[in-house]
């Protein structure tokens, strides 16, 4: 306020004041993004600093919430004859010369609470110290910042190096053993090395706390329970966005909706380690899953249920995830999609009964011809998973009640009616008795078969053969 008025300037919103005046803001659209604020302002008004917390309190509190993520998000990839965990007298050697907390540029966090690695037995970049009893840790440290694009998925050149020459040693070294761990900003291709290392961690960018997370887990403190929210390929041109990347300069947006998992399923390429895929120094067992309902009606829960088991010896977590698909849809889709996922705690040797839930209004995808979110009627698989690549079991279930502008009908093309004898032969009854001719049906499904009956047809709603068929049909 200034003099009683309001200075926009003064609080940097002289944008927004601009574009009302301009019309190109309007008053609706702030009084949303007020009641957004409100609503924030109403959830946390009672929320209050706790006076009794003292300055060692908050360093306190802040450690074990960055040692918890690291934990949560740290992810074993590969652990061959159980390589890990380690008994705390095993000797160690670390190969790397840095190990990344966060980004660089915008995604840099400074702080001086830097955790540390504390295996007990020790030394770092030692060749000459490998023997028959060696755990060598290589680190795969690789920046990441704005404009430090990487031109391919390969580790860096000296991580490589690292791990050829390990390679070389463990031929005569027959008991030594390696360790990968990735500190990288995302995927990289290792399917060169996976052969000769014996284990591999991934803990991306992990905080302040990475280090120690990572010393507890290989000493068999923690036990890892990260699954990859990204896909590892093979190699970088299985990526479905390769060819999309033309220079370094550009790039164009020409995977449309097979992003990710989805992109692998679609091509069928096997990926080096999946979406969703994590292990564990335990054994979890999924048995006797089961949906709310086989018949679901659009907007209603859909609820899974599932019995685990841990079989191992160690307390651990397991990340459960729920995928469905659409196998007659209408549109192309991704063969499957996720749709909840959870982590669950058992004991060793402990079994119980866990539930996923999603709305079935997920089930949702955006249709450009009518533009908005919709979802046709039809069969639904509904999968539980440990992996995009790893279904344990598959439920079916019919979904009913879906929008209008995906029922069979004046919306389908004449290829969709085609492919249900009953709707088609209806359908060229129904021409005749509009006074139509039935060849103009024959002709579209041999020369132009993806036009809309409706768009051929406007008085569709008049034929009465057709219109009874369609009252009767179920997708199958």
């Amino acid at each position: 306020m200034r003099n009683g008025s309001y200075d926009a300037g003064a609080l940097g919103a002289s944008d927004i004041v601009k574009a009302v005046e301009e019309g190109r803001l309007t008053e609706e659209e702030i009084d949303l993004a007020v009641d957004r604020m409100k609503r924030i302002i109403q959830k946390f008004k009672d929320v209050k600093k706790p006076e009794d917390l003292t300055w060692e309190d908050y360093i306190r509190i802040g450690d074990e919430a960055a040692y918890e993520a690291a934990a949560e998000g740290t992810i074993l990839l590969q652990n061959k004859d159980n390589t890990l965990p380690v008994s705390e007298g095993k000797k160690i050697v670390i190969f790397g010369d840095e190990f990344r907390n966060c980004g660089d540029g915008s995604a840099q966090v400074f702080t001086p609470r830097q955790g540390e690695f504390g295996f007990r037995n020790m030394t770092f970049n030692d060749y000459a110290n490998l023997d028959n009893d060696t755990l060598a840790i290589v680190v795969c440290s690789m920046a990441s910042a704005e404009g430090t694009d990487r031109p391919d998925l390969k580790m860096d050149r000296k991580t490589q190096e690292t791990l050829r020459k390990l390679e070389e040693a463990k031929r005569e070294i027959a008991g030594m053993r390696i360790l990968l761990v990735l500190n990288t900003p995302g995927p990289v291709e290792v399917s060169e090395y996976v052969e000769s290392t014996d284990a591999i961690l991934c803990c991306f960018y992990p905080g302040m706390m990475g280090k120690n997370v990572l010393t507890d887990i290989i000493y068999g403190r923690l036990n890892p329970s990260g699954a990859l929210p990204c896909t590892f390929p093979v190699r970088y041109e299985d990526t479905p966005a390769y060819l999309c990347y033309p220079d370094s300069y550009s790039c164009t947006y020409g995977e449309g909706i097979y992003v990710g998992y989805r992109g692998y399923q679609k091509r069928k390429l096997a990926p080096q380690f999946a979406f969703g895929f994590g292990l564990s120094y335990s054994e979890f067992e999924i048995t006797n899953f089961r949906v709310s309902s086989e018949e679901i009606r659009n907007g209603e829960l859909i609820t899974c249920r599932f019995d685990m088991e841990n079989k191992g010896k160690m307390p651990g977590k397991k990340i459960v995830q729920i995928y469905s698909s659409d196998p007659e849809s209408l549109v192309s889709k991704a063969p499957l999609e996720l749709r909840g996922f959870g982590k669950f705690y058992l004991e060793a040797g402990q079994k119980k009964t866990f539930e996923i839930s999603f709305n079935s209004n997920d089930l949702k995808f955006f249709a450009e011809d009518f533009g908005k979110f919709v979802v046709e009627d039809g069969y639904y698989d509904i999968s539980i998973a440990l992996s995009s690549d790893n279904i344990i079991d598959t439920k079916r279930i019919y979904l009913s009640g879906g929008d209008e502008e995906l029922a069979p009908g004046g919306n389908w093309s004449f290829e969709q009616i085609k492919a249900y004898p009953e709707l088609y032969d209806a359908l060229i009854k129904g021409t005749e008795e509009i006074g139509r001719d039935p060849h103009e049906v024959t002709n579209q499904i041999r020369y132009t078969p993806f036009n809309r009956v409706c768009t051929i047809f406007p008085e569709w709603k008049n034929m009465t053969s057709f219109t009874e068929a369609l009252k009767k049909f179920r997708r199958p």
